[in-house]
């Protein structure tokens, strides 16, 4: 059975966990994980994930995706507690506005055979957390997906199916420009990349299956 992790259960974090039931991915475990118990509360009351508990590293341990839905400057903690419990072949994926330092960050902190696929999904609310959550909210909107260093074509084709099977419509590059841009930790400088104009359209040359891990029904 695939897993999936996602560590935060706020707006971002429980959005996407309902967007995958609501996708009806197949045979699909979520866990969530939160430090603050009051997120982890209220998430449970959403029923948008199998469980939701208090450990970073139980909740990424033999997970085959960790999603890290926390605020920017707390991604680097997440990383370092998650680092030495994540199973060969795992794919850590972020929701992060700022990609240049989540992108150092990973490089440096995450194990060999560890794969990081940086992510930014263009939608919010003005409401937070996730009594605000909607599993809705990413369909028909933009996702960028910046790979790390090294990481392979099938980590790449596991996010973008992420994002695809939440209605969003992924938009990557592997380039510099977009890493240059994508990075910078500017707004502005992310939506213009992560537009049309800016990157190009996922069509499929990194794999033209959709992985397992993320079929449909």
């Amino acid at each position: 059975m695939p897993k999936i992790a996602i560590l935060g259960t706020g707006l971002i974090g429980t959005s996407i966990a309902l967007g995958l039931k609501q996708a009806r991915v197949q045979n699909l475990e979520l866990l969530g994980a939160d430090l603050e118990r009051e997120a982890r509360h209220r998430a449970q009351k959403r029923k948008a994930f199998n469980s939701v508990g208090v450990s970073l590293p139980s909740a990424a341990r033999d997970a085959d995706i960790v999603v890290i839905s926390t605020p920017v400057m707390a991604m680097r903690e997440v990383l370092e507690t998650i680092a030495p419990h994540l199973q060969e072949g795992c794919i850590v994926t972020d929701v992060g506005s700022s990609k240049r330092v989540v992108l150092e960050w990973a490089e440096e902190l995450l194990p060999r055979g560890v794969d990081f696929v940086g992510g930014h999904p263009m939608a919010g609310k003005e409401s937070s957390g996730p009594e605000a959550a909607d599993g809705g909210l990413f369909r028909g909107k933009a996702y960028c997906v910046i790979p790390g260093a090294g990481a392979s074509n099938q980590a790449v084709s596991e996010v973008t199916a992420l994002a695809e099977a939440l209605g969003a419509t992924p938009l990557f590059h592997r380039g510099g420009r977009a890493r240059q841009l994508c990075c910078g930790g500017k707004p502005s400088a992310i939506h213009a990349v992560c537009s049309p104009g800016g990157l190009h359209v996922q069509e499929r040359q990194l794999g033209r299956h959709r992985p397992t891990g993320l079929q449909r029904l």
